[in-house]
């Protein structure tokens, strides 16, 4: 735990109570996790579709024993054609009595026996063999892992992670794994990643950066904060206002080019980037302050590096405004002239 004491609105001083260590990554919700575990819903059409073997499988079903797990094996080539995932419990009761129909059998869900451990792993190598597709194992794990990487650094959200990573199984011929798997590759990436963010902050930030970076936590004249005027510029092509947009560009330089080497040695992509910049300007100053010292100096050193150039493009697009007009105006002048001259010598 960290303690925070800072002044609040009202002028109070309030303590607040930081934990450090990783908050539990959320990715699915329970409803959103219970439709990913459990087999597709098929409509009439689906179950034509998908519950219908071809010939060398419907072959091997001939040398199965027992009734059951010809069914077994009917919906889990299915529910496979359907998704790239196994399912070995909650087959849906209607499905059981399509496949048992099209097999001439008379079953229902409370007397099918158990579906065991041995015949599973039969029959999903025998699907797995039919349709090209390798099981996922460490080997998998690895290209998932590589392929997240990028994700993770520019944090990307934790659902859309997951749902890339089936999308590079589907692609690579793999079969999809359950929620647990993907949560917990998920998880050690972004906690690792994490962690090493943490480490190059402590390592490379000295404490006069940390001083010059928690300059933007004090306040300036008028009361207000200074991160709070440095999140928004003005458009304007007043000379006023262009003036106050060059002494912020001043001030974020000088900062930029003291952080620059810490900015480059996180290596954080574009949106990663973003991610910290668009949070620090959406967070008041009080959700800043009482964030801990290594995420605090992440938010400030990329809201400084984000806002530093935004501004240079700014005035930039500003420039070209006011040159815009300045030609716009002395080309109406020049045709006025031109007009009077006209009349004058008419």
């Amino acid at each position: 735990m960290m303690v925070i004491i800072f002044l609040n609105k009202r002028g109070f001083y309030e303590i607040i109570l930081v934990k450090l260590s990783m908050a539990r990554l959320a990715i699915f919700t329970s409803e959103e996790r219970r439709l990913f575990e459990q087999p597709p819903i098929f409509n009439s059409v689906d179950r034509k579709r998908f519950f219908f073997l071809p010939e060398s499988l419907l072959e091997e079903t001939r040398h199965f024993d027992k009734p059951h797990n010809k069914v077994y094996f009917y919906l889990m080539y299915g529910y496979f054609k359907a998704t790239g995932k196994f399912y070995r419990r909650k087959f849906h009761q209607k499905d059981i009595d399509f496949v048992a129909v099209k097999l001439d059998l008379s079953l229902n869900l409370s007397n099918l026996e158990e579906y065991n451990e041995r015949t599973y792993r039969d029959h999903r190598q025998r699907i797995l063999n039919f349709s090209g597709y390798k099981k996922f194992d460490s080997s998998s794990t690895q290209l998932l892992v590589s392929q997240l990487q990028p994700m993770v650094r520019s944090h990307m959200r934790p659902k859309l992670m997951l749902q890339q990573a089936c999308n590079i199984l589907a692609n690579h011929k793999i079969e999809i794994p359950g929620y647990h798997t993907f949560y917990t590759i998920i998880s050690r990436e972004v906690k690792l990643h994490q962690d090493e963010l943490n480490r190059t902050i402590r390592q490379g930030l000295t404490k006069e950066n940390k001083a010059l970076l928690d300059t933007l936590l004090h306040k300036e004249k008028g009361s207000r904060y200074r991160l709070t005027l440095l999140k928004r510029f003005s458009h304007s092509t007043k000379p006023a206002k262009i003036r106050s947009n060059i002494e912020d560009l001043r001030l974020l330089q000088g900062l930029f080019q003291t952080i620059e080497p810490i900015i480059a040695s996180l290596q954080l992509t574009n949106e990663g980037m973003k991610y910290y910049a668009y949070a620090a300007i959406k967070f008041d100053i009080f959700q800043v302050a009482r964030r801990a010292d290594t995420d605090r100096y992440l938010y400030l050193l990329f809201f400084i590096a984000h806002q530093y150039y935004t501004l240079q493009d700014l005035l930039i697009d500003v420039l070209i405004q006011s040159a815009s007009g300045a030609e716009n105006h002395t080309t109406k002048r020049d045709c006025l002239l031109i007009k009077k001259n006209t009349r004058k010598d008419n």
